[in-house]
């Protein structure tokens, strides 16, 4: 399973997101799609999900744009 499907599902079963509007391609922090409080719940699930931790550098809204750049940011912090 790739991370992006791995995000993907994680957006329909907890945030209650389909999966059309998660490509649709608008930014999920900024066009309001998860609150500030679930945007809080989606990095601990994420953390949790992919056994890594956040630091505050990551919190910049252009990693958390859409799938593909959170599952980028993932795979950046997988590496280190």
């Amino acid at each position: 399973m790739s991370i992006e499907n791995d995000i993907k599902k994680l957006f329909v079963s907890k945030f209650n997101l389909t999966e059309e509007i998660l490509c649709s391609g608008d930014s999920i922090v900024n066009e309001g799609l998860i609150s500030s409080i679930e945007f809080v719940r989606l990095t601990i699930e994420l953390e949790n999900l992919f056994d890594l931790e956040f630091e505050d550098a990551d919190f910049n809204p252009a990693n958390f744009k859409n799938v593909s750049t959170i599952a980028s940011l993932v795979m950046k912090k997988k590496e280190v």
